[in-house]
């Protein structure tokens, strides 16, 4: 019996290293994918009987996997808390979803300050906003761009096919898939930071990394 994947509700997590920093500092570029509420064995790569995820089973062959690792929080918003700030939820005074970290720096934000490009593509849920498919404000206080994004395509709750998404806070209609779309705009930003890269520095015209990525991605 054939069966669909799993609908999954990603947050892709990017920062890439600007030329601004010195060539001479040799700093790893960052590509994250939180994949919300999901369970250990929900990848074919960890024993799933039937659920086929064959472009992240050959992520897990090419690097490291880990088997005793633990997230922050069973659910979405503690989770991401961890990820943001290496602080549980249960460590702030106020619920994180409706007051957001309470001054806590975040990961991003530091990388940012480092010389990184960053971006946000997908679920946000990190503000007091809940719903299906809300866009992120501009002029709400608690969105991507207040924790260092610089770039995000993003949304504050979970959703499907054919979204309403928030483009660096205007509001864009998409068609499609929704976890599609994500990876869509994750990969342009790549690509964007990688052109800008060239034009500062034609040796590094070599686009062999970003080749190899998009050769990887079943259509």
């Amino acid at each position: 019996m054939n069966r669909k994947p799993l609908p999954v509700l990603w947050m892709v997590l990017i920062a890439l290293l600007q030329l601004t920093v010195s060539a001479e500092v040799q700093r790893p570029n960052f590509v994250f994918m939180f994949a919300d509420d999901f369970g250990y064995g929900d990848l074919a790569c960890y024993g799933h009987p039937y659920v086929k995820s064959p472009n992240i089973d050959r992520m897990a062959s090419q690097g490291t996997r880990f088997n005793q690792a633990y997230a922050a929080g069973r659910a979405c918003n503690p989770s991401r808390t961890g990820l943001m700030t290496a602080w549980s939820n249960a460590r702030f005074p106020k619920r994180t979803d409706d007051f957001d970290f309470q001054g806590r720096e975040t990961v991003t934000s530091l990388l940012k300050k480092s010389g990184y490009a960053t971006g946000h593509f997908g679920k946000w849920h990190l503000n007091g906003l809940r719903g299906p498919g809300v866009p992120v404000l501009k002029s709400y206080p608690n969105g991507p761009q207040d924790f260092g994004f610089q770039k995000w395509v993003s949304v504050t709750n979970f959703f499907d096919l054919n979204p309403v998404m928030s483009r660096n806070g205007k509001f864009e209609e998409f068609k499609g898939d929704s976890s599609e779309i994500i990876i869509k705009e994750a990969l342009q930003f790549i690509t964007e930071q990688k052109e800008k890269e060239i034009r500062k520095d034609p040796s590094s015209r070599s686009t062999d990394l970003l080749k190899k990525v998009f050769s990887t991605l079943d259509p």
